[in-house]
């Protein structure tokens, strides 16, 4: 599956593994047959959270007092993205900020410390498909409680559109 981020569409390829002939082309669009996000997408979407005079220097600081280290580049941390559902905002403030994830490639980010702590990042929704953010007012924040991991994970291992 390949997602074009220009005109929101998903392509998926049937390929012949004996022959390498493409078999079949589907190409669909909106966010219910999106593929998952992929580990370059969500170091992306960490970037430009980074990249973000606000943000970036919260999450730094963050980042920082967990880890005792400086905070240089996306794929220090261990984050977590998921397909963002616009649906899931409905009668939300956020559901004006992010009516464009209708049609484009739209994630939310965890970004865990440990087994119990995490940023919490809800307010914040990355869209990949024109490099910004959309997000309210509130900035990140630091939450201890379940994060309902298995194991332990830390967090060592452009443009922005605020609504």
């Amino acid at each position: 599956m390949l997602t074009n981020y220009v005109n929101g569409e998903v392509i998926r390829q049937v390929i012949n593994v004996k022959t390498g002939a493409v078999e079949r082309t589907d190409v669909a669009h909106g966010v219910g047959s999106q593929a998952f996000v992929t580990s370059r997408e969500t170091n992306a979407a960490v970037q430009l959270i980074l990249d973000h005079p606000q943000l970036g220097r919260s999450l730094r600081a963050m980042y920082r007092q967990a880890s005792g280290h400086v905070l240089t580049q996306a794929s220090q941390i261990c984050a977590q993205a998921g397909i963002y559902f616009p649906d899931s905002a409905t009668g939300t403030p956020l559901e004006a900020v992010t009516a464009v994830c209708q049609s484009q490639r739209c994630v939310q980010l965890f970004l865990p410390y440990d087994d119990t702590r995490f940023i919490d990042a809800s307010n914040l929704v990355v869209d990949l498909s024109a490099g910004q953010l959309l997000w309210m007012d509130q900035g990140l924040e630091v939450h201890v409680g379940d994060t309902g991991l298995n194991s332990p994970a830390t967090l060592t291992g452009g443009r922005s559109k605020k609504m």
